[in-house]
Formats: structure tokens, C-alpha cells, sequence
């Protein structure tokens, strides 16, 4: 259609891929919160030795940095939404129709264009190139 509107498109879909990011990151976190709790009810209800303790407590261990880098990487892209999308929705959305009232004058003014000629003589086509 327009590369202005292809534009306004090109916005919307990286918003709703920032939301889709942020829900699919959310529900990753929300697993790795699962096999924490499991893996300390396993240590709250079960004996062990030093050596298991040790793999429970490593295991732990990593379900926190994945768990820390995943709040991270949450964090920033609310931030990004939060700040990208205060009030922008309306404002695409107020563009994406400026830019399709100014595509339908254009066509419209195309239909009607009384165009008066600056240097040459005619507009009369057969006139003109019989010139």
C-alpha cells in the first residue's frame, strides 16, 4: 500500500511481539518456580546423604541463575512495553489514519485535478504531439 503504513504495521508487530515475549518468558519463570518448590519439599520430606545434598543444593543452584536471568530479561522488556506503549497505541493508531485520509485525498485529487499548463501550449495530446 505505503511504506508510511507499512511502517505503523512494522511498530504494532514488534509491541505485540515485546507482550508475547514477556507472557511465553512468564510462564517459563512460572515453571522454573515449580521445580524449585518440588525439589525443597524432596529435601524437606526425604533423607540424604552429603553427596545428594550436594546435587539438591546445585540444582537449586542453577534453577536460581536461570530463574535471575529470566526476571531480568522480564524486567527490561516491561520497561521497554511500559515506555513504548504509554500512549503510543492511540497515537499509531491516529497516524495509521492521517496516513490513509492523506492516500484517499491523493487518489481523490488524482480524479479531479484540473492541472493548468506553465509552459506548454496544450493539453489536448494530439495537439501536443503534433507540434
Amino acid at each position: 500500500m505505503c511504506v508510511a503504513y507499512d511502517y505503523t504495521n512494522q511498530i504494532k508487530d514488534i509491541l505485540r511481539g515485546i507482550k508475547q515475549e514477556t507472557v511465553n518468558m512468564t510462564k517459563e519463570l512460572y515453571k522454573i518456580n515449580e521445580q524449585q518448590d518440588d525439589l525443597l519439599h524432596i529435601i524437606e520430606g526425604q533423607k540424604f546423604n552429603a553427596v545428594e545434598g550436594y546435587k539438591l543444593a546445585k540444582m537449586i543452584k542453577d534453577l536460581r541463575e536461570k530463574r535471575r536471568k529470566l526476571k531480568n530479561e522480564i524486567q527490561t522488556l516491561e520497561m521497554i512495553q511500559y515506555n513504548l506503549t504509554n500512549g503510543i497505541n492511540d497515537r499509531i493508531e491516529k497516524v495509521t489514519q492521517s496516513i490513509l485520509d492523506v492516500r484517499e485525498a491523493q487518489i481523490k485529487n488524482k480524479k479531479e485535478s484540473n492541472y493548468k499548463l506553465k509552459v506548454l501550449p496544450t493539453q489536448n495530446l494530439k495537439e501536443l504531439l503534433m507540434v
